[in-house]
């Protein structure tokens, strides 16, 4: 068997056992979706998706590596989702309420990772801040293209800002990381590496989504998200019902009111009527009998 073929063996092996190569997990239980995902960021809660990018310090980024990071949040946020440069007249001035925020810093070598997460509460709500290291990805671009490299990164520090991976699926120590190697979440250890490497090699293939667990997880918070919402209408439903219902009453009693006092008005006019009646008889028969 040739060396290439020995190879491609390898890398159909490790697509099969991905179970195997995969690494001990949190003796967790499942619990329940949504498990703390990102709401905002995987469910059309805004009109568009924008990340802000901003070269702080180091080489310019990679264009290619920003186009795919874009189409990514655009597919699991279903809406629109663009990348515009800071401090240019595409950047915006101020946060708009009906857009959600992505504040990518490329770094250098400023931070010792290939990259950071963090989320921050600012006048009022959630923005999400990623910082790169992509001077940290030169060192192996003689492994891989360094678009490449950098496109794993922003997918993988994504990956956090979406709150992946679900428990059931994280590293027992590590971190909020993935334990599978086919996953951009996942962790350079050396299982996943040499996935990775098979992959890339024989087959092209790159860590540019998340894995099968991961997918699941978020389909099922959406699922979860979405009964939430429509139970939220039904109630809301039945409240506006019950209130409708109360104002019929109401009305229908303030009618019946209405109508016995009208005839209770009407009762003492013919009574007096009558009462006046009787009187004018009398009165004639008595002036008759003078």
């Amino acid at each position: 068997m040739g060396a290439r073929a020995s190879l491609l063996f390898l890398a159909l092996a490790a697509t099969g056992c991905l179970s195997a190569l995969s690494q001990p997990r949190i003796p967790l239980s499942r619990g329940a979706p949504p498990w703390g995902l990102n709401r905002e960021l995987l469910t059309p809660s805004t009109r568009e998706i924008v990340l802000v990018i901003d070269l702080v310090a180091g080489h310019v980024p990679e264009t290619r590596a920003l186009d795919a990071l874009t189409r990514l949040a655009s597919r699991y946020g279903e809406r629109p989702a663009r990348w515009v440069i800071a401090r240019t007249p595409a950047a915006p001035r101020t946060l708009r309420a009906d857009t959600s925020y992505v504040f990518v810093s490329y770094v250098g070598a400023r931070i010792p990772h290939f990259g950071l997460t963090h989320a921050e509460r600012r006048f009022g709500r959630p923005i999400w801040f990623i910082e790169i290291n992509q001077e940290l990805h030169r060192t192996f671009k003689w492994l891989l293209p360094e678009w490449r490299l950098e496109e794993q990164t922003l997918i993988h520090e994504y990956g956090h800002a979406l709150g992946l991976p679900s428990p059931d699926h994280q590293f027992e120590f590590g971190g909020a990381h993935c334990v599978r190697p086919d996953c951009a979440l996942t962790l350079p250890w050396p299982r996943a590496i040499l996935y990775g490497a098979l992959h890339t090699f024989i087959l092209g293939e790159y860590l540019e989504d998340y894995c099968e667990e991961c997918r699941r997880a978020i389909a099922e918070a959406k699922a979860a998200w979405r009964a939430r919402a429509a139970e939220r209408g039904r109630s809301e439903v039945v409240d506006a019902a019950e209130v409708g219902g109360r104002a019929r009453g109401d009305l229908h009693d303030a009618g019946a009111r209405e109508s016995e006092e009208r005839a209770a008005i009407a009762g003492r006019e013919d009574a007096s009527g009558v009462g006046v009646a009787r009187g004018v008889e009398v009165g004639v028969a008595r002036s008759c009998e003078r």
